[in-house]
């Protein structure tokens, strides 16, 4: 099962059960909340570390491949090559990065759409 489909609520409450699940919504003090509430810390937790990190290593590739442009206008030489090689490698790993900010952010707004279920109302910010 895909983390993006899980409903907190069966897993607080372990069971699938249509009856129990709908009997848990708008319960602030039941089960399903309190899961509901942890888990969105934690995602929301992942997609802040995500965003900080693309927007570390966006600085860093484009610092990088600042002093690889200079580097080539003196002259070439092998500190130009290993810059432009890693310019290369770190803007793979920012893609890498903004695919699982992406995820992250969606499995966030999914997380809060079952605590607003299951609480009746969304955390605050």
């Amino acid at each position: 099962m895909a983390i993006e489909s899980l409903d907190l609520g069966a897993v607080a409450l372990g069971t699938t059960d249509e009856t129990k699940l709908q009997a848990a919504h708008g319960d602030p003090d039941g089960a399903a909340c309190i899961g509901a509430k942890a888990y969105e810390r934690q995602t929301r937790m992942f997609s802040l570390l995500f965003t900080a990190l693309v927007w570390v290593f966006s600085a860093a590739t484009v610092l990088l491949l600042i002093f690889a442009i200079y580097k080539l206008t003196k002259k070439i030489d092998v500190t130009s090559i290993v810059s432009t090689v890693g310019t290369i490698a770190s803007g793979t790993a920012v893609g890498f990065l903004v695919k699982q900010m992406n995820r992250a952010n969606a499995l966030e707004k999914q997380t809060l759409a079952q605590v607003e279920l299951y609480c009746g109302t969304a955390p605050p910010n």
